[in-house]
């Protein structure tokens, strides 16, 4: 009889708790993400989908999206926000609709939240905020050293289409990734907005905006690309995405939520296109570059 108590407790225990977990899950306070139908169309259905249940599971609690118009005034997202939760663990707002972010505090001011915001436009912020920004530096050091690799069999200099033709701290960071990948290659850094006239051989673009350049699809160099398109969905050319995406960046934010500081540079995520025609040796060449210490990580 004990023997048979004994097993019927093996059996259940793992049930109970199971069931114990699950519940807890579900009780606890959701993050909620406020995204539009242009993001969750550039992204992906399926993608979204996916993301929403691994940023639910990393965080052991419910992830919801809270899909706006738009076009939608500040005071509609503040209330579409309070129809899927009212008392969400926090928020995360992306930076076209900080209005709105300022008028869910307004009528929630014990919620927390989160703004991807652009680095040119915080300091207007609510102190309440916490703001995340892309740390472009760290990023681009890591094109960098992607660049080096991409480029290594290809003749001629680097492209790097960048705002404003890039800072001189943005210039820095990449050549230094190039440096540290073994690569002495010339780079010319070009405003998003002009064309690559020079006609001299070109190895490799990065590409950190929308450009117009019709060179960057004529000669089927590789590239390197900022984005949050889908790397399925993109030309077999582009060999890495940087994401710095909603979805891509809740995570560390979220994660983030009980420093004391509320102003956060977070790198994107980054992936290697899933029809690349890398050898195994390239992938786990470019996949110590994404893990490696990056000295531009503040």
């Amino acid at each position: 009889m004990k023997i048979k108590v004994q097993n019927a407790v093996i059996f259940f225990l793992p049930v109970v708790l199971l069931i114990f977990a699950a519940g807890l899950f579900f009780f606890r306070a959701p993050v909620l993400l406020v995204s539009d139908a242009y993001f969750n169309d550039l992204y992906g259905k399926n993608r979204t989908i996916f993301a929403g249940i691994k940023s639910s599971l990393s965080l052991f609690r419910w992830v919801k999206l809270v899909s706006v118009a738009e076009d939608i005034g500040p005071d509609g997202i503040a209330f579409a926000v309070s129809e899927v939760s009212e008392n969400p663990y926090c928020v995360y707002f992306p930076n076209r609709y900080r209005n709105g972010a300022a008028a869910y505090q307004n009528q929630f001011p014990s919620t927390k939240i989160i703004l991807f915001a652009e680095k040119e436009n915080t300091s207007a912020l609510p102190d309440d905020f916490f703001v995340v920004q892309t740390d472009t530096e760290a990023d681009l050091y890591r094109a960098g050293r992607s660049a080096a690799l991409i480029s290594a069999e290809n003749e001629g200099k680097i492209l790097c289409y960048i705002r404003n033709s890039g800072s001189p701290e943005e210039k820095n960071a990449f050549t230094t990734g190039l440096k540290d990948g073994g690569a002495e290659k010339e780079v010319q850094f070009i405003d998003l907005s002009r064309k690559y006239t020079d006609g001299s051989p070109v190895s490799c673009i990065v590409l950190t905006g929308s450009a117009e350049d019709s060179f960057i699809t004529e000669k089927n160099l590789p590239i390197i690309l900022f984005s949050w398109a889908d790397p399925s969905l993109l030309p077999p050319e582009v060999k890495v995405i940087f994401s710095d995406s909603p979805w891509e960046m809740l995570l560390p934010a979220v994660k983030m939520l009980g420093e004391e500081d509320k102003r956060f540079d977070l790198p994107s995520a980054v992936h290697m296109h899933p029809q690349s025609s890398f050898s195994s040796i390239e992938k786990r060449a470019l996949k110590n570059v994404f893990l490696q210490k990056n000295p531009f990580i503040k």
